[in-house]
């Protein structure tokens, strides 16, 4: 049976509406996800009309902030994004050894492990970013 949100991933042909993330691929498409466009916190509904594929990072960026339009939505996001990645160069990448890119989730234990610690930062980075 095909999952629900197959569908969505489809009709946005499996990129993320608000960054363009690709996931087109097994390893790229895990970190897919669906958002009310809208979100359900402030009266959006589950109709595919209110719903867009989104990367894992940008969904969570976007918590339940609320846009006019998907142009408005990815100008915001991209905000966050160069936060996030001043952040990562100022307080991350001194710290970070960077492995051959054969080594880098090599599997799925490594893919999960990455997203975790990602998240983490993430977290810390979207706190920082709404002071």
């Amino acid at each position: 049976m095909r999952p629900p949100d197959e569908d969505i991933f489809e009709r946005d042909c499996f990129r993320c509406v608000y960054c363009g993330f690709d996931g087109n691929s097994f390893r790229t498409w895990a970190f897919l996800q669906v958002d009310h466009f809208k979100p359900k916190s402030r009266g959006g509904t589950d109709e595919k009309s209110n719903l867009v594929t989104s990367c894992c990072i940008c969904n969570h960026m976007k918590l339940d902030e609320e846009f006019s339009s998907v142009a408005e939505a990815r100008e915001k996001i991209g905000t966050y994004w160069a936060q996030m990645e001043n952040y990562w160069h100022s307080n991350v990448a001194y710290r970070t050894v960077i492995a051959e890119p054969s080594t880098i989730a090599s599997t799925a234990e490594n893919t999960y492990r990455i997203y975790q610690t990602m998240r983490i930062y993430l977290d810390n980075a979207v706190r920082w970013i709404r002071r």
